[in-house]
């Protein structure tokens, strides 16, 4: 059986694409992450694209995860002889099929495809249609998965949503940055940080904002975060992810790998009251973009105070001053995300290529409508946590 996303790919994979002179000229699969990243990093001085396509990001996920360079592919498209997007993907075998998926999907923010502004009009459904059967045809991939897609970035709408998608389980925060952005917060809110401020100034030391750039430094902050983050999921009966190996090493590693970058791939930011560290904050650059991976704080006595707004407030200060101009704050539907971002709705989408992927797809699809159903009904989200936690070993 052909399923309506096969029958369109194979029909449109033989009309040639805007630019380019044959109907297979303007797309190129280049195999291994190595490889790809001269043409990759030349595409990202003009491109538009979020943190989580920046080849340094990607590196990281790669050596934290250990993951073999043979499973990487890159299809780049190019108009008119000239590189004019990209997609990076990985490539996983389950159950006798071959996912697509870009690297560190399922746990970053948002998914896109790099492209100059300048070509995005052209990046069109033929064209994708043409560079997926590509895909399909030269490295023999049934399935292509895509998470946090979100409708726009910079101005460019989303090309990936030309094809079948829904809701993510999930929605994503984010805002434009304005020199005003902090003078404009809500009256109380900017008052309730700012009298926090005062308050721990008076009562425990002057409070500062330092990014961690030294290997003591960087560890000293990765310590705190792990400590905060552990308390707070031992509150929550759920083990610490970020805890595992491979989140250890993407924040640590990342971290010093970045460290002498303005705008570094990865960033460990904390609030200090005095010389204690009250609260972290772990993100990534793109060049005009910010985003801010998780946070944390401690159940000390600062914590009676706003730190995780007094964090933000000290934060976006020094985003406007380095001219950064948006910012987000994930995936993940929390309250205290609306004082700095907006609502942000997203979209997944498994795509099947090959008749053996129909079913996976189909099943994938299934598996996140079911999981934005339980996070999106306040009841069942309710009694999944309480059966998350049910499930966890016990405390001897």
């Amino acid at each position: 059986m052909t399923t309506t996303d096969q029958r369109l790919i194979n029909e449109l994979a033989n009309q040639p694409a805007p630019g380019s002179t044959t109907s297979g000229g303007g797309i190129t699969l280049q195999r291994g992450l190595a490889a790809a990243e001269p043409a990759w990093r030349a595409l990202e001085r003009e491109a538009i694209f979020t943190p989580y396509q920046r080849f340094d990001w990607i590196a990281e996920i790669a050596r934290a995860q250990q993951l073999e360079d043979a499973d990487f592919v890159t299809l780049q498209i190019e108009f008119d002889g000239s590189p004019a997007a990209l997609l990076p993907l990985h490539l996983h075998r389950k159950a006798g099929c071959t996912f697509a998926a870009i690297p560190g999907s399922s746990f970053g923010n948002s998914d896109w495809m790099p492209v100059r502004r300048d070509a995005a009009a052209l990046l069109t459904r033929p064209v994708l249609n043409r560079a997926f059967a590509q895909l399909r045809d030269e490295a023999g991939v049934d399935v292509l998965s895509f998470e946090h897609l979100p409708p726009q970035w910079r101005g460019i709408d989303n090309p990936l949503l030309s094809f079948p998608h829904q809701p993510s389980p999930d929605h994503f925060y984010y805002a434009d940055i304005a020199p005003t952005m902090l003078e404009t917060l809500p009256k109380k809110r900017r008052v309730d940080i700012l009298r926090g401020r005062r308050r721990l100034e008076e009562t425990l030391g002057p409070v500062t904002l330092r990014r961690a750039t030294t290997l003591e430094h960087i560890d000293q902050v990765h310590a705190a975060f792990l400590e905060h983050r552990s308390v707070r999921f031992r509150q929550m009966g759920v083990p610490n992810v970020f805890a595992e190996p491979h989140f250890r090493a993407l924040f640590r590693d990342g971290a010093i790998a970045g460290a002498s970058e303005d705008k570094p791939a990865v960033a460990l930011h904390a609030l200090y009251v005095g010389e204690e560290i009250v609260a972290t904050a772990v993100g990534t650059y793109s060049p005009c973009h910010y985003s801010q991976y998780i946070n944390s704080n401690t159940d000390g006595p600062a914590s009676k105070y706003s730190l995780v707004g007094l964090l933000m407030f000290l934060l976006v200060e020094d985003l406007i001053a380095a001219g950064i101009s948006s910012i987000d704050m994930g995936v993940g539907d929390f309250a205290y995300k609306t004082s700095w971002t907006q609502k942000t709705p997203i979209n997944d989408a498994a795509i099947a290529l090959s008749a053996k992927g129909t079913a996976a797809a189909a099943l994938l699809n299934g598996k996140r409508a079911l999981k934005r159903h339980i996070k999106q009904n306040d009841k069942l989200w309710s009694f999944a946590k309480q059966l998350r936690q049910w499930r966890q070993p016990k405390p001897d």
